[in-house]
């Protein structure tokens, strides 16, 4: 068992600090991973500047998936705007060689 190696690891204020969470995040902190714990140790860690860095780089990567999404849907839009444009033309040459007195 996992949770009672855990306990016997923790310190009596750490176990007794855990009793004292609210169920949710009881379960979520049960279900973390060894590396995930990691993690959030290590950024507990971090000072003000490498937080601000962090949530600079998280933004940064925000904005840069929100502008692949706009570039997506620019190109879509070019294309399908293109092939309309195409299909009128030939619409529009059909009309006037029906006009003229149909096609020959």
């Amino acid at each position: 068992m996992n949770g009672d190696r855990d306990r016997e690891n923790a310190s009596l204020p750490e176990f007794l600090a855990f009793g004292q969470l609210p169920g949710p995040t009881k379960e979520f902190f049960g279900q973390l991973r060894p590396e995930e714990v990691d993690t959030l140790k290590k950024l507990s860690r971090l000072g003000p500047e490498e937080q601000d860095q962090l949530f600079q780089a998280i933004r940064l990567a925000h904005s840069f998936i929100t502008a692949g999404k706009a570039a997506k849907w620019l190109i879509i839009t070019m294309v399908g705007t293109f092939i309309g444009f195409m299909l009128l033309a030939e619409n529009i040459q059909k009309a006037f060689a029906w006009f003229q007195g149909g096609t020959k």
